[in-house]
């Protein structure tokens, strides 16, 4: 967490970075987080948060003591790079919910991420979209069922429908690659600078 006297935002790296050798009490007393500890059981807190992939905490629990230690210095804003990284579906699910329920409280989160599950596509409320090249192809409402996103290419000419029960990342991986703007004779970041979105 970073204070800069007007502003007070936190930053959760790809990679946990957490000593092992400590436990999770230890690890939020650093942070001065102690105070807030009483949601939080003895043999929670008293875990070892030991080393990725071999002991103590697991990949999940690591995203999540690291989001804790951002969040619970009440930062309005927080930057996370990539929170599912190295998570399966179901756990980037539950790590996703967790962001969504801080969301909820009033909090900013920006996130970045690549190939994201429905489920974790579902939780954000705006999406900013960028193809290869880091030109903006999408910036907006990402709509129930991500409904506003799949509408939006839908009426690009030649992008053609998404199928029933097809993933929506693996769809917007196909009609948005440079080979498929070369098939149509488009420039997606183009029409999206074209668009009432952009303006």
């Amino acid at each position: 967490m970073i204070m800069d006297g007007l502003f007070c935002y936190g930053c959760c790296k790809q990679n946990d970075i957490h000593s092992p050798y400590v436990i999770i009490y230890e690890s939020l007393f650093c942070y001065g987080l102690v105070y807030r500890l009483k949601s939080i059981s003895k043999p929670e807190r008293e875990a070892l948060v030991g080393l990725p992939g071999v002991s103590g905490l697991s990949t999940e629990q690591r995203k999540r003591l690291t989001i804790t230690i951002e969040v619970v210095g009440s930062p309005s804003i927080i930057f996370m790079d990539e929170p599912t990284s190295g998570l399966n579906a179901r756990t980037a699910a539950i790590v996703m919910r967790t962001v969504r329920s801080i969301v909820d409280t009033g909090r900013t989160i920006v996130c970045t991420i690549h190939q994201p599950s429905i489920d974790v596509f579902e939780a954000f409320d705006e999406l900013f979209i960028l193809k290869r090249g880091g030109r903006e192809i999408y910036g907006g409402s990402s709509g129930h069922h991500c409904n506003h996103l799949i509408e939006y290419f839908e009426r690009i000419e030649g992008v053609g429908k998404i199928k029933d029960r097809h993933n929506l990342t693996a769809w917007m991986l196909e009609v948005t690659t440079s080979a498929r703007e070369m098939d149509l004779n488009v420039d997606f970041a183009d029409i999206y600078t074209n668009s009432e979105l952009h303006s």
